[in-house]
């Protein structure tokens, strides 16, 4: 772009074509500030067809017309290419006063429309990649906008996007939203998880009762195959089973999917003839599960689906974290406090989850990749003594520690709260289990 000349133009004969920013938020204060000193700095125009287009400037030209101003001064300069007009625009505008998100998502979809790719755009704006796509994704459905427009960041609004058909996660969704910074991310990953599950579960149960084969729910009234025996005293074939229970096995090793897990039961095992087996007589019902008790069941295992998520977006923070060059002020003395008072957790500290944490890459038959890794190298040692005591603590986190909050687990979740993770309800429960 060459400048080509510098006018005192009167503002209200400047056009003001479609700009990145939707709304101008002139305030009060800055147009009094022009009303009575005037544009300082110069607004960037281009000529087309004799009329003079706002290329830099909205709000200084939008202000001036409302302070009555009489003449302000403008560049006037070379018809730009719309898209760069656009990138440079945007930046500007970021660089005065920064863009919201429904502003930002309004620039990539204007520059979308040009035919600029999502990592164009990205590299034109010096944004993120994510960040690009999560914008585009937003304006594309109604839901993500509405979300934009009430203050929720790009890519919380892509992910409410990615939720209009479903009211009770978008309605969750928006409460974490208010909540504050980090409840979100937690709610995203419960749903995220849940809607993994539910496609796993429906494709295997479509295919089960293609087969012939009855799938039971958690409400249904049945037993377990394993642990009913015939009027006899014999145990049951698997032929003698006439419902399947499905469930999922979570893992917690990235590199491996979660999968469904068929159980074989029995529903009416009582009319059948059947009888429990020594040692299960305590578990085996009698009746269907009264209302308190389906209640019980179910926030067992909602718990329990929460902490799995949950474990996912604290190790996230933690990868994060030993990312950064430097440590929390206080990581030496956490140290010293998990070496004296949890030595046994982190004997069994599993190098293979320390090394992830580190943000390296781990084979799956890994053993001790980090004693390779200080063999070779000296470099940030302090790092990986964290993440030795991290993974420790880590690996004795299971799904159900909930119910049973142990103090190291609520020192270290803690801890994690001082060096800004945000817990989640089911961790909170670790913290303060009276709540």
């Amino acid at each position: 772009m060459t400048t080509q000349t510098l006018k005192m133009i009167p503002p209200t004969t400047l056009t003001v074509d479609t700009n990145v920013r939707t709304r101008a938020q002139l305030g009060a204060d800055f147009i009094a500030s022009i009303r009575e000193h005037g544009v300082l700095q110069p607004v960037t125009a281009c000529d087309k067809g004799g009329a003079l287009h706002v290329l830099m400037g909205q709000r200084r030209t939008l202000a001036a017309v409302e302070a009555e101003v009489a003449e302000i001064p403008v560049y006037i300069v070379e018809n730009p290419d719309e898209a760069d007009r656009l990138a440079k625009q945007m930046v500007e505008n970021d660089h005065r006063a920064a863009l919201g998100a429904r502003d930002r998502a309004e620039a990539f979809h204007q520059l979308s429309l040009l035919g600029i790719s999502p990592e164009q755009i990205a590299k034109r704006t010096a944004t993120p990649k994510a960040t690009v796509r999560a914008g585009l994704t937003a304006l594309a459905s109604a839901q993500g906008t509405s979300a934009l427009d009430q203050g929720l960041t790009l890519l919380q609004a892509a992910t409410l996007s990615e939720y209009e058909d479903d009211a009770e996660a978008t309605a969750d969704l928006l409460d974490a939203a208010a909540r504050g910074e980090g409840h979100f991310e937690h709610a995203e990953r419960r749903h995220a998880k849940r809607r993994a599950e539910q496609k796993l579960l429906a494709v295997r149960k479509a295919a089960l009762e293609a087969a012939g084969q009855t799938v039971v729910t958690d409400h249904d009234d049945w037993v377990p195959l394993h642990r009913l025996i015939t009027a006899a005293g014999e145990r049951l074939s698997a032929e003698q089973a006439n419902a399947v229970r499905l469930s999922i096995r979570h893992s917690w090793n990235d590199d491996a999917a979660d999968e469904v897990i068929e159980a074989p039961v029995v529903i009416g095992w009582q009319e059948a003839g059947y009888r429990e087996a020594p040692g299960y007589g305590s578990t085996v019902r009698s009746g269907p599960m009264t209302d308190e008790e389906k209640a019980e069941r179910q926030q067992l295992i909602e718990r329990n689906k929460a902490m799995v998520a949950a474990s996912e977006v604290r190790r996230a923070f933690l990868i994060k974290m030993l990312a950064a060059t430097k440590l929390p002020a206080d990581a030496s003395q956490f140290v010293a406090r998990a070496i004296t008072a949890w030595a046994y957790d982190l004997y069994r500290a599993p190098q293979p989850l320390a090394a992830e944490l580190l943000g390296m890459p781990v084979a799956a038959t890994a053993y001790a990749p980090l004693s390779d890794h200080t063999r070779k190298t000296n470099r940030k040692p302090d790092h990986t003594v964290l993440a030795m005591c991290l993974a420790g603590i880590e690996h004795t986190m299971a799904k159900d520690c909930w119910r049973n909050p142990t103090s190291a687990h609520t020192e270290y979740l803690e801890t994690l709260v001082t060096w800004g993770y945000t817990l989640s309800d089911v961790e909170a429960l670790l913290v303060s289990p009276a709540e």
